[in-house]
């Protein structure tokens, strides 16, 4: 499981990579987007602190007095972000249906690459994981072949059933 932080206390001035260099360097995630508050000594960098959206910048000199307020501003902020990715989740999901699978995610031992939908030639179930064949390969992928029955609809791909006599 991969930890993504909600919020960055980042400092101004730092050797080699500074808080806006670490505000840059952060990946993007699925999730709500982290919050930043900046910490310095000195307040020249607080119209650049802004416009990278931190939710607040302290002073060294007044963070005994200001810091209890900038840590209720920032749940405030990861809240309203909440509600709103929330509200927002059906409508992702329903856009991420409508959304052709082009490649599959294929994991083997040490690497992880993907294979087209057009180089995938038949897909076998496998309880509940699901083999597809390529001209040149076999995959195994953490999936049931139900749940790919309903992604590659639009690929013309059809369900064959073996049925016993």
């Amino acid at each position: 499981m991969n930890f993504i932080p909600t919020s960055f206390f980042l400092d101004v001035l730092m050797p080699d990579l500074d808080g806006f260099g670490v505000h840059r360097n952060v990946e993007p995630s699925t999730g709500p987007a982290p919050v930043y508050i900046f910490v310095t000594a000195h307040d020249a960098h607080a119209i650049r602190a802004f416009e990278v959206h931190a939710v607040d910048y302290l002073l060294k000199r007044m963070i005994r007095s200001d810091l209890p307020k900038a840590l209720v501003h920032a749940r405030q902020v990861l809240e309203q972000s909440r509600k709103a990715n929330r509200g927002l989740e059906p409508l992702l999901q329903s856009l991420r249906s409508l959304r052709p699978l082009e490649r599959f995610v294929v994991k083997d031992k040490k690497r992880i690459f993907f294979v087209p939908v057009s180089h995938v030639l038949w897909i076998e179930a496998t309880g509940n994981y699901a083999c597809i064949h390529t001209a040149s390969d076999s995959h195994l992928l953490r999936e049931t072949l139900a749940h790919l029955e309903e992604k590659l609809a639009r690929h013309h791909f059809i369900r064959v059933r073996n049925r016993p006599s």
